[in-house]
This record gives structure tokens, sequence and C-alpha cells, in this order.
């Protein structure tokens, strides 16, 4: 096949561009594709620390702004509203990679986190469920990040749940799992509906910090709610703010 010049050009640029895309920049910190796990092994799919959205952290909270979220002209109506919408876009962008699958796991505890109860009634984990991202050790744990778009469950309560992100402290040994929902979104309500998120930003020394929104057809809110630690023999720490 024969290339012409602006061809070739075009060729060379789009070569150039290719090493800025191994990290994502904006909004966010930095997720490093490139980094090694305590074990050496490289891929794609391990991601160094910090992990999540910068703003949760420098965002003065509890924060609120009145809905709709908007203008006519699409632009956000006051700088919570434009924070709020850069965190919900980075989580986005966040959760579309390709995955990959999970080694196998033979039993499953989950630890509840926030306030809803999602994470008591959950389904147990798929033994051939996969994952998007895998992080740093944590303690004796192996720890990867699942997302999961497709959840569609209600609890008794009636919460309707639309998505959520697991992370996963596997331990190799006892090839068991525990599970923490740092992810998700529902819809609750009967008359008025509210959609409530959960977001989660992990710090270099592995920190896990819990956020909750709240939007309503009135007004949208979110606020720091906890802190998980995992200790290096394992015991998880759950503290809320």
């Amino acid at each position: 096949m024969r290339l012409y010049s602006g061809n070739i050009l075009l060729l060379c640029l789009f070569m150039y561009l290719i090493p800025s895309c191994n990290k994502k920049k904006g909004n966010n910190l930095v997720i490093d594709h490139g980094a090694k796990n305590s074990q050496g092994i490289h891929s794609s799919f391990i991601s160094g620390l910090p992990f999540g959205s910068s703003i949760l952290i420098n965002f003065k909270l509890p924060a609120g702004w009145e809905d709709p979220l908007e203008d006519n002209s699409g632009n956000a109506t006051n700088l919570n509203a434009k924070q709020y919408r850069k965190i919900s876009m980075f989580y986005r962008t966040l959760n579309r990679v390709k995955s990959k699958q999970l080694p196998f796991i033979k039993t499953v505890k989950n630890i509840r986190i926030g306030k809803d109860s999602l994470i008591t009634q959950y389904k147990e984990q798929d033994r051939s469920a996969t994952f998007e991202y895998q992080l740093p050790d944590f303690g004796p744990y192996q720890c990867f990040y699942q997302y999961d778009a497709g959840v569609n469950f209600i609890t008794k309560d009636q919460r309707q749940y639309l998505q959520c992100g697991n992370l996963i402290l596997y331990e190799p040994k006892s090839k068991e799992a525990k599970i923490l929902q740092v992810y998700n979104e529902y819809i609750y309500g009967g008359e008025t509906v509210s959609n409530y998120q959960r977001y989660f930003y992990i710090d270099k020394n592995k920190k896990i910090t819990i956020f909750e929104v709240e939007l309503d057809e009135l007004e949208g809110g979110i606020e720091k709610t906890q802190e998980i630690t995992v200790s290096n023999d394992g015991l998880i720490k759950i503290k809320n703010l």
C-alpha cells in the first residue's frame, strides 16, 4: 500500500502522541499504567497510587449546589456544580477500560461500608469475574479494582442500584477475597426520586477515603464519610467521619 507524504506526517504525529496517552491527566491525578506491584509484575492493568480524583481531596467539604446543574447554554451554574461534574466524568472515564480475569476466588467476605445495604445483600463474587485495575498490594493482600456497569439490583428497602465498583483485597494463600464497595450509584424514593453516588480516593499511603453524593430535583451535595486503612498484617479499620 502506497503512503503519500501527508499520510506519513499524520502517522508520525500519531506515534508521537501515543506515549502521552499512557497516563491520564486533567482534573484528576495521574494513573500510572506502567507501575509494578510487589511481585514485580509489569502490566497495563497495574496502577500506581494515588488512585482517584484529586478534586475530592481539594474540595472544601461538605459542599452543596442547587439544581439544575447547568443553565440553558449547558454551562454549570456554580463552582461546586462544576467540580462535581468533573468528579463524575473522571470516574466514568476511569471505569471505561478493558477488563482482565481475576484469580480464582474460593471464599468471599463482604466488608460493609457507607450507609447503604447493598454490600450485605449482593451476590457472592462470580468465580469467573474480571477486574479493571490491579493496584499495589495492601499488606498481605493483592488489590484489585472491579467495575460492574450492569448491576440493576433492588434491595429490600427499594433502592435500585445502577452500577458499582469494588475494591477486592485478595489473599493468595487462602484464596479469600474481602470486598469493599467503594463506588456505586443508586436511585431511591417515592414521588420524589433521589440519586445517590459513592466515590473514593486512595492516597499514596494507601488510606481509602469514601465520599457520598446526594442529588434530588432541587439540590445536590457531597460529603466525606469514612476513612479505611489496611495494616501490614491485614487488619481492616473503618473510621466514620
